[in-house]
Formats: C-alpha cells, sequence, structure tokens
C-alpha cells in the first residue's frame, strides 16, 4: 500500500509541477517495490517516473534501463512502446498536466440531443 501511495504521490505532484516532490515520490515507490521483490509493479513505477518527469536525469535513464529489461522478460510489447516514447527527444521535460487529458479525448463520448 505505501508503494502505490507513494506513485500516485510522484503522479499527482508531476501533475502539479512540483518535480523535486515528485522524484521524491516516485523515488520512494521505486525504493518500496524492489524491496518487496514486486518487479512487474516496480517496472510500472518506473515506467510512470520516466513518463511523467522525462528522460532527462540520470536517474531516469537508469530507472528506463531496470524497467525495459523487466518488460522484456516478461514480453510486455506495449509497455515497451511506451518507455520508448516516454525517452523520445520530445519527452525529455516530463509531462504537462494539458498532456495527461489528452488520451481521454479520443475515447470520451459526448452525449447527443435527440
Amino acid at each position: 500500500v505505501r508503494a502505490t501511495r507513494s506513485e500516485l504521490e510522484g503522479t499527482l505532484t508531476a501533475l502539479e509541477a512540483r518535480t523535486s516532490d515528485a522524484k521524491g515520490g516516485f523515488t520512494e515507490a521505486i525504493r518500496r517495490w524492489r524491496e518487496l521483490g514486486a518487479r512487474y509493479q516496480l517496472a510500472l513505477a518506473q515506467l510512470n517516473f520516466v513518463w511523467m518527469l522525462g528522460s532527462g536525469s540520470a536517474e531516469a535513464r537508469r530507472a528506463a534501463h531496470e524497467a525495459r529489461e523487466i518488460f522484456t522478460a516478461v514480453h510486455a510489447e506495449p509497455f515497451i512502446r511506451f518507455l520508448d516514447e516516454a525517452l523520445s527527444a520530445r519527452r525529455t521535460t516530463g509531462l504537462r498536466a494539458a498532456d495527461a487529458a489528452a488520451p481521454r479525448a479520443h475515447t470520451e463520448r459526448t452525449p447527443t440531443a435527440s
């Protein structure tokens, strides 16, 4: 539960552009998932870290490398593609709050008047 909460705090503070707090939340989540031996959850937290904060830091690149190893071992190709997107040049500074809502815009339906 604490690892999940730390990861959620990292995500929320990243959306609020509180990068230092976000990094702390993700770092704590990653540490806890590693201690628990929950490698798949660890990789998901690492992906989330890179997705939300970008790949500009050495710590983010290390997290991405380890996440890729885990996703490759379990043949999680969709997550490898997400990781590649997070590592792309246009994602080096992380996700902005406006970007976070963009994927949902394509799936939400507006009610039509009858």
